[in-house]
């Protein structure tokens, strides 16, 4: 599980990249309809995660709605071009 939301570092627990411009790594956003449920207040409707460039070509963030958590997990091996 990913311990904060804030996209100023890199959402791997293990990374320690700081966020300092669009364009590096990749961004996960998520819509919400009960901030309540996550902590936030009211008028928050969306969850954003940031990967670092090294950490999204290993890793991804998948949002689970029902647990209100996200975890960042290793991406699918991609098949190998022939």
């Amino acid at each position: 599980m990913i311990a904060s939301s804030d996209v100023s570092t890199c959402a791997h627990p293990k990374c320690e990249s700081k966020f300092k411009r669009f364009g590096d790594g990749e961004l996960f956003v998520f819509n919400i309809s009960d901030p309540a449920a996550w902590g936030l207040h009211d008028h928050v409707r969306q969850k954003v995660f940031w990967l670092c460039e090294h950490c999204c070509v290993r890793y991804f963030v998948r949002f689970d709605r029902k647990h209100h958590s996200a975890q960042v997990l290793h991406r699918p091996a991609r098949g190998k071009a022939a």
